[in-house]
């Protein structure tokens, strides 16, 4: 094998010795929906909603936007796109988040149910999400550079970004840790966050500067987080 294509998200935020990620494409949409036959924006979820997933992230976001108030119910709903959409058309569930670009990718539509994008400085996506790259030997010089012509700078600042605020932290796609970078006119903004299990704690941070500085920015923001007890809260399980 000369080369792989992954999903951004889902490559850890340090790369196995030897392995070069050649390229990042133009990112797709970053964002993540909240899919229900109303079509419930977030904040008008009622309190007896049962929303299905398997994400600590989104579970975290979900529960923290509710703090102080009766919130939704969660609980666990894995399987591919299609299951959870059937799952939630057949009334098991009354809502599920989707990441947009994959139903993009694969084409696949939602049927009777109904679509909120949630803007992703709001409700902030895991690092890479949106984003696809693709890996190849670290000393497959050819084969790296044919794959370079893919190569889409703003996205790969952007994903950097949220990479080293990840690595910083020490998360994974498991921990309720998120990050979210824009890239316009050379200067980039990216946001950072970490949030207990069950939502009832958060700490969440903001950094602008020069896009040629993306990994630095995105470390310096996560030792922020880290500074600001992002590790204890992530670890606490909302206790």
């Amino acid at each position: 094998m000369d080369c792989a294509v992954h999903s951004l998200k889902d490559v850890p935020s340090r790369m196995r010795e030897g392995v070069a990620m050649a390229c990042v494409p133009r990112r797709g949409d970053a964002r993540d929906l909240l899919l229900s036959k109303p079509g419930w924006a977030l904040a008008e979820l009622p309190a007896a909603t049962l929303i299905g997933s398997a994400s600590p992230r989104r579970k975290a976001l979900l529960l923290a936007e509710f703090a102080g108030r009766a919130a939704p119910r969660v609980a666990l709903l894995r399987g591919n796109i299609e299951t959870r959409l059937r799952r939630v058309a057949a009334g098991d569930f009354d809502a599920t988040f989707l990441a947009a670009a994959g139903l993009d990718r694969l084409g696949i539509g939602i049927g009777e149910l109904r679509a909120a994008a949630l803007e992703p400085f709001d409700f902030v996506p895991a690092p890479g999400q949106g984003a696809l790259c693709v890996t190849t030997r670290g000393d497959d010089t050819a084969t790296t550079a044919l794959a370079g012509r893919l190569e889409d700078g703003a996205s790969r600042r952007a994903v950097e970004a949220e990479r080293a605020v990840a690595r910083t932290l020490g998360g994974d796609c498991r921990s309720p840790v998120a990050a979210y970078a824009s890239v316009a006119h050379d200067r980039l903004k990216v946001v950072g966050l970490a949030a207990a299990p069950d939502g009832s704690r958060m700490v969440r941070l903001e950094a602008r500067g020069a896009a040629a500085k993306a990994e630095r920015l995105g470390e310096e923001l996560g030792r922020r987080l880290v500074d600001a007890g992002a590790r204890e809260i992530i670890g606490s399980g909302g206790e």
